[in-house]
């Protein structure tokens, strides 16, 4: 479909083409003839939400220092220079053109590109047109930039005839695209070199040129280079680190750079990690703190279908009461911990009933891990044996835990059977 460009509030078409046929305009976003027929132009999700989040959201894009990309626009002019090699031979060409930002900085510009949702030009040269090449056109209130990105006719111009078209005020050479591209890239990897630049700095090494006080637009002001945080605030820290190790290793610049970055990403996500675990057990503790654990054992009998469906058990998910389960037996409180997995062994075991598959194994892995270190080999026999039964082999799938679970299970009846002698 057609992407609505960033200049949202002057809406851009032909200035003498129906309104009716060739485009529809929502929000300033340059749609498909479609849309005017009863169909929507919007087949592609994403262009609709670059259209209204750009507009009303304000979404940011990570895009290239806004000065620089401003100083590379060219001036256009209102009207085709009469000048223009090849202007004086009109042909019979037609151009289907999307609008698009000049230079285009998110890529292929050609991206989704559908005929039917293009606006149709004549061309008024004697050197053909190609695919992708960029043109200025007639828009709303000024001449704007445009891809080629079809040649040929299309509905519009089969209904309307050739004449009812607007010519292409001017082609933009392949040369001239290829110094706008080049200058945009180096105004690019200039902004990269001073947020590095920066970034060496705030991690203590050695910089030898001056250091920006400011991020270039489009970076991230630089977080610390260690502390803690909860869960949100290591996982953005730890990304910008991130996102600095990664383009400085692409680079190939300093080792020491690289590894100072990636060093301080990891730190953050560590702190990410410990911030998302102990979140994660804080929901159990407090519920055991509120109406004991015996009483959440007990409560595995009188659950809800609704709870057995989400796997909660007293309003806990089943994975952060396991979690809850391993901090028990770490402190050396298995009793708990046991009596806390077997009743989340019979929450699987319900939730098997619903789903039609095996109950899942982990618990199982669980308690037997707690009853081979506590040497009592025949319960984990019988732990193991009664996933067993609950899970025939038709509702079994593939995996190294299953595999792991019958090599338990068979260690653990030679331990017995040495035990017993």
């Amino acid at each position: 479909m057609a992407r609505c460009s960033r200049d949202l509030l002057e809406p851009r078409l032909p200035a003498r083409a129906p309104m009716r046929a060739q485009s529809s305009l929502l929000g300033g976003c340059h749609a498909s003839p479609c849309w005017s027929r009863g169909g929507s132009a919007y087949d592609d999700d994403e262009g609709l939400w670059q259209c209204f989040g750009m507009a009303w959201f304000g979404l940011k894009r990570e895009l290239p220092p806004r000065s620089a990309a401003a100083a590379l626009q060219r001036e256009i002019p209102s009207q085709a220079p009469p000048s223009t090699p090849g202007h004086a031979r009109l042909t019979r060409v037609v151009v289907l053109c999307v609008y698009r930002d000049y230079p285009y900085p998110w890529g292929d510009p050609l991206r989704n590109f559908h005929p039917g949702h293009s606006y149709a030009f004549r061309w008024p040269y004697s050197e053909p047109p190609h695919i992708g090449q960029w043109v200025i056109v007639g828009g709303i209130n000024r001449p704007s930039h445009a891809v080629v990105g079809a040649i040929g006719p299309n509905d519009y111009v089969r209904e309307n005839g050739f004449e009812s078209l607007e010519m292409v005020q001017r082609a933009i050479s392949l040369a001239e695209s290829k110094q706008v591209h080049d200058e945009l890239h180096r105004a690019e990897m200039a902004a990269w070199m001073t947020w590095l630049n920066m970034a060496r700095h705030a991690a203590g090494l050695t910089v030898t040129e001056p250091v920006a006080i400011t991020p270039p637009d489009g970076f991230d002001t630089l977080p610390p280079i260690e502390g803690d945080g909860d869960a949100a605030s290591g996982d953005t820290f730890g990304g910008i680190w991130w996102r600095a190790y990664k383009k400085s290793e692409e680079l190939d610049r300093d080792p020491e750079e690289v590894e100072t970055f990636g060093h301080i990403a990891r730190h953050w996500y560590r702190v990410r990690d410990q911030a998302m675990k102990a979140e994660k057990l804080a929901m159990p503790s407090r519920v055991v703190e509120s109406i004991g654990l015996g009483s959440v054992v007990r409560s595995v009998e009188d659950r809800s279908s609704a709870d057995v469906e989400a796997m909660r058990l007293a309003g806990v998910q089943l994975w952060d009461w396991l979690a809850y389960a391993r901090v028990l037996a770490s402190h050396g409180r298995d009793d708990e911990a046991l009596e806390l997995v077997n009743s989340l062994i019979t929450a699987a075991e319900q939730e098997s009933k619903y789903s039609g598959l095996g109950p899942a194994l982990v618990y199982t892995e669980r308690a037997a891990i707690i009853y081979r270190k506590r040497r009592d080999y025949a319960a984990e026999i019988a732990v193991i044996e009664r996933w067993d039964r609950a899970c025939p082999p038709d509702k079994r799938g593939r995996g190294a835990a299953q595999e792991r679970l019958a090599n338990r299970l068979t260690k653990a009846r030679v331990l017995a059977r040495k035990q017993g002698e």
